[in-house]
């Protein structure tokens, strides 16, 4: 079992670089996906993820780490979670039904995004816009390559609809704060780039 599950990694990694050469997307932490060309680790849509497990070393480069539609009660410290990942300025918490919100106020130097605080309607709303496909069997219809596009084009329409969150939100600390200025900056250039990068993808195709 081990044996084909390693064979079925081996042909994800290779099929995402025939695809993107562009990116580096690899398996990390508990089965999450580290996109290294949008800096974002993808750790979505698993019930049985109840914490945030951490690198035994320092990540480095990625920007934003996807925590949608787990079982997460809580997050790691924000200095543990700087430690372990130098470069993070954001976390996406929505699809969490037991986050307990009254811990975020220590993330002060993190922009978290989470359901907290929203109506029914609005975190239904947010699944329909935080839904990262997964890779399904190959079917007539969509062959293995087709349905690997499909996965990683989900993560690139995810993360722009995130960036659009992110910047109203940060646009309200950026208000108080030179250090969310600074950040908000950051979110808006790395924001053009994926739109960009999207759009050709799609021209691409």
């Amino acid at each position: 079992m081990k044996f084909l599950w390693f064979i079925s990694a081996i042909f994800v990694l290779i099929s995402a670089c025939a695809l993107f050469p562009e990116a580096y997307i690899f398996k990390c932490l508990d089965g999450c996906e580290c996109d290294t060309d949008d800096e974002v680790i993808h750790c979505h849509n698993n019930p049985d993820r109840t914490r945030l497990q951490l690198p035994k070393t320092r990540l480095r480069g990625f920007t934003v780490l996807g925590l949608t539609h787990n079982n997460l009660r809580v997050l790691p410290s924000q200095e543990l979670l700087q430690e372990k990942f130098p470069s993070l300025m954001a976390i996406d918490l929505e699809g969490n039904p037991d986050f307990e919100c009254d811990t975020l106020e220590q993330y002060q130097r993190i922009t978290v995004v989470s359901d907290c605080g929203k109506t029914p309607e609005e975190i239904a709303e947010s699944r329909n816009r935080t839904t990262i496909e997964t890779v399904a069997p190959a079917t007539p219809e969509c062959d293995m390559e087709c349905q690997m596009r499909r996965h990683y084009d989900s993560m690139h329409e995810y993360l722009l609809r995130l960036w659009e969150i992110i910047k109203v939100k940060l646009a309200q600390l950026a208000k108080e704060s030179k250090f969310f200025q600074d950040v908000k900056k950051f979110f808006e250039e790395m924001g053009k780039r994926v739109s960009q990068e999207m759009t050709k993808l799609t021209e691409d195709k």
